[in-house]
């Protein structure tokens, strides 16, 4: 069975662009690619925000249809379905102000375990002209559960505003569960903050990826419409708590109270974290498993998890440096952002460039996506592995000062340039969500009441 749920869309001219096609699209193919032969597709169509506490022996057929027994109905039916949205401004969910239409479940909904399934919310009217996701998955009856589990493969969930969830706003796998999840594409969702990307509407983890059984997820894409905003969570933005082969790509990664993107518990979760805007989150940009981020750690030539990369040098016209014991390895340069706790290990928050490492591990970039960079920090990340199965990316290096002419590293003099906030606007900008503070502001209240309510 392939059901294809797709929630999103574009974002408008002012979204963050992948600059060039990812080095590591290999790893994306294959992880979108996946062996389900074409079938005869059924739509259905939701219609109505209401959510039934149970569905029809044979759902799908009832009018209005939901959007739980939609998923009920492309668990149960052995087509390709795909599950469109044509919910009238008439609903009692929709909002003329925020031009969204609100579902809010009274249970949790069905597990996706049909495999191949397609959720699309860009076919819901209206969509296009908001220029941002208009279906909202919202956890306002405090169930304490996770949005969306997808445990089943090839499945694609697109474009969904997912928020308020006290566990995940969507997992691919279920817990310490083996079973086979593979090709499952997340990509366009917002994951923590409102429809405007503007609000923060905490889930305590964003994206998770869980068990062992999970192969080849990708989270984001190269695209501009394929990023999810990840941003406003109580925790960490991406989980990977299991799975092999997992892309995290193109994704804007900020303002989550934990770390970016944590790769745990052990050596065996493995993924590729690649042109990503990691920024302003509470923790470091990437934490992995063996790895302090902070200390960037010289790990052996057997270890799945590469080195940190040495910048030696970052003047205007190169920025070069070594990765140990990484020969191959490609190498990814950023401007770093400086607003953080630990601003000699600033996060990657503007994609720069890549280059890969000769059989010593040296590189050097010499074509920047951005200048000029002049009194710019950058920060840099290595990822090893030649097939998917073992592609690994490290954390990010130290913080150096370009300079127009010898380095300045300014982890080691304690002079990482301070960035300068931007301020919201009521639309998500290439630079920025949110009004620094209004999200970690929430947070922290929002953690406040869970401890008095413990």
């Amino acid at each position: 069975m392939r059901v294809f749920i797709v929630l999103s869309g574009r974002f408008g001219p002012r979204a963050p662009r992948i600059i060039s096609a990812l080095a590591l699209v290999g790893v994306l193919s294959g992880a979108l690619a996946h062996p389900l032969a074409a079938q005869a597709a059924t739509t259905l169509t939701v219609t109505t925000t209401s959510d039934p506490a149970s569905c029809p022996a044979t759902p799908g057929m009832e009018s209005p249809l939901s959007l739980r027994c939609a998923i009920a109905q492309a668990n149960a039916d052995a087509v390709e379905d795909t599950i469109a949205f044509a919910i009238p401004t008439t609903d009692p969910g929709y909002d003329a102000t925020a031009g969204t239409f609100t579902i809010k479940p009274g249970s949790r909904l069905p597990f996706i375990t049909g495999a191949g399934t397609t959720i699309d919310a860009t076919t819901q009217p209206g969509h296009s002209g908001a220029g941002h996701p208009v279906i909202v998955l919202d956890d306002s009856n405090a169930l304490n559960v996770t949005g969306l589990n997808v445990n089943a493969s090839h499945v694609t969930v697109e474009g969904l505003v997912d928020d308020d969830f006290p566990q995940c706003a969507i997992s691919v796998g279920i817990g310490n569960i083996a079973a086979a999840v593979q090709g499952a594409v997340i990509q366009g969702n917002y994951l923590g903050v409102d429809a405007t990307g503007t609000t923060a509407r905490p889930n305590n983890l964003g994206m998770c990826v869980n068990g062992s059984g999970v192969t080849n997820a990708t989270i984001g894409g190269t695209t501009s419409a394929a990023r999810n905003v990840i941003s406003g969570n109580t925790e960490d933005g991406v989980a990977l708590f299991g799975g092999s082969g997992s892309v995290v790509a193109g994704n804007e990664i900020a303002h989550n109270g934990g770390t970016g993107v944590a790769v745990a518990p052990s050596s065996t979760v493995n993924a590729a974290i690649t042109q990503n805007s990691i920024f302003e989150n509470g923790a470091h940009g990437i934490v992995l498993t063996n790895q302090d981020p902070k200390a960037c750690a010289n790990e052996s030539a057997s270890s799945v998890y590469p080195s940190c990369p040495t910048i030696t040098t970052a003047t205007s016209s190169q920025i070069a440096g070594t990765v140990t014991n990484c020969a191959g390895c490609v190498v990814e340069v950023f401007i770093a952002d400086t607003v953080t706790t630990d601003n000699s290990h600033g996060e990657g928050k503007t994609y720069l460039g890549s280059a890969t490492t000769d059989g010593n591990g040296n590189w050097t970039l010499t074509t920047f996506a951005q200048s000029p960079l002049d009194g710019q920090s950058v920060t840099a990340t290595a990822t090893r592995g030649a097939t998917a199965a073992t592609r690994q990316t490290s954390a990010f290096s130290a913080d150096t000062v370009v300079t127009a002419g010898t380095i300045n590293n300014c982890a080691k003099t304690n002079t990482c340039a301070s960035a300068t906030p931007e301020l919201g606007s009521g639309e998500l900008l290439a630079t920025g969500l949110l009004p620094i503070g209004a999200t970690l502001l929430y947070r922290r209240r929002r953690r406040r009441r869970a401890t008095q309510q413990s």
